[in-house]
């Protein structure tokens, strides 16, 4: 929809409007629940003068962004859980095997009752987390009609379990009069590839990684093969160093939508975690790598957490450590999701809470690691 203000927009002005979407059933008017489902905010920019657009998605799960995104998230908010009404923030469900990705190991729907397969739970009760009000502001620069290919201008949200969401756009005006108050706005509900056109051999549009029956199975799909050679899959057992695991080669470059998949059935139970990346190698030569899955094999009773706040973080990120853990040595880790370490926090003797400074990192989403003795954690940790 296009709204806003016909004419001139006065300064330091803010205007907004709020939609209701209702999942029915098809044919009926019986409301149809759906388990997991993404709305992507296309063109969440300015007029290159004044003014800023913004959207608000009420109760989702989570937001994801480019690496290269312009646009600002707000710190998730403090949110009461309905069963306990104690406040809490987001913090990833120890059960759910892999790092973003569902519970679904064989093919059929396995769900993680520990938390209803949001991916998250309440920092203060473990209850499943049921989503927050995400809102993402864009900048004053103008990014050109509503272009698919525009990542920089991009919110993906996720929902999960739920038939109905409401979302708001609107924008804000600063000190200069503009005449550009009629905002274009897109929602689509889809999920895109947030690396920008053109730094990939080909668009990788999904990977995903899940523990199943003594294996890792990996899958993979790609739209637009063009000049493309094979893939390299790498595997790692402390997230810095990969080995090949296998090549996997494309065969016939085109067009259309192509899946893949691999067994890892070669793993040493011994070792707790597993990271895969996928080396994407086209003809020329030219390499890109994947965004980085985390494959957790081994579950106990003396599973450890570490609760990081607020997620996402602007300046300081706040670690409220395992009780086991006091005075004992650790070191904290971020990668990216290509796999480099991109900053190390040793503590030589762990306190309930520590902190680490993100001031200095660029915008984007890191896969932090955090290690004692032989237990480690994982979370990811979205920068602002």
């Amino acid at each position: 929809p296009q709204l806003g203000i016909k004419g001139n927009v006065p300064a330091f002005s803010n205007w907004w409007m709020k939609f209701q979407v209702n999942f029915v059933k098809a044919g009926t008017t019986k409301a149809l629940s759906i388990d997991k489902f993404n709305a992507t905010a296309i063109d969440v920019d300015g007029d290159n003068a004044s003014i800023v657009e913004n959207v608000k998605l009420d109760k989702a799960t989570s937001v994801s962004l480019s690496p290269y995104s312009v646009l600002t998230v707000p710190a998730t908010p403090l949110t009461a859980c309905p069963e306990d009404t104690k406040l809490g923030l987001p913090v990833m469900c120890p059960d759910w095997r892999g790092l973003g990705f569902t519970t679904k190991k064989d093919g059929k729907t396995k769900d993680c009752k520990t938390c209803n397969n949001t991916g998250y739970l309440f920092s203060t009760c473990g209850h499943p987390w049921t989503g927050s009000d995400i809102a993402a502001s864009g900048t004053i620069q103008n990014a050109v009609g509503i272009d698919t290919n525009a990542v920089n201008n991009m919110a993906t949200f996720t929902y999960n379990s739920t038939d109905q969401i409401t979302f708001t756009y609107g924008a804000t005006s600063g000190a200069v009069v503009s005449n550009a108050g009629a905002r274009l706005n897109s929602l689509w509900f889809k999920s895109f590839p947030l690396q920008p056109t053109g730094t990939l051999p080909l668009h990788l549009t999904d990977f995903s990684a899940a523990y199943q029956s003594a294996a890792v199975i990996l899958k993979w799909r790609t739209a637009n093969e063009r000049n493309f050679s094979h893939f390299d899959l790498e595997r790692s057992s402390n997230g810095k160093t990969y080995d090949e695991l296998a090549v996997v080669f494309s065969g016939e470059n085109t067009a259309a939508e192509k899946n893949y998949t691999y067994t890892d059935k070669n793993l040493n139970t011994a070792i707790p975690l597993f990271y895969y990346r996928l080396k994407m190698v086209d003809r020329n030569g030219a390499v890109t790598y994947s965004q980085v899955q985390v494959i957790r094999l081994t579950e106990n009773k003396n599973t450890v957490r570490v609760v990081a706040y607020p997620n996402p973080v602007t300046d300081r990120l706040l670690l409220t450590m395992p009780s086991g853990w006091t005075g004992q040595k650790a070191v904290a880790q971020l990668y990216t999701l290509c796999g480099i370490l991109v900053k190390s926090v040793p503590f030589a003797s762990v306190n309930n809470n520590e902190t680490i400074d993100m001031a200095q990192l660029n915008k984007g989403v890191y896969v932090l690691n955090i290690s004692c003795q032989d237990k480690s954690v994982q979370a990811k940790i979205l920068k602002n």
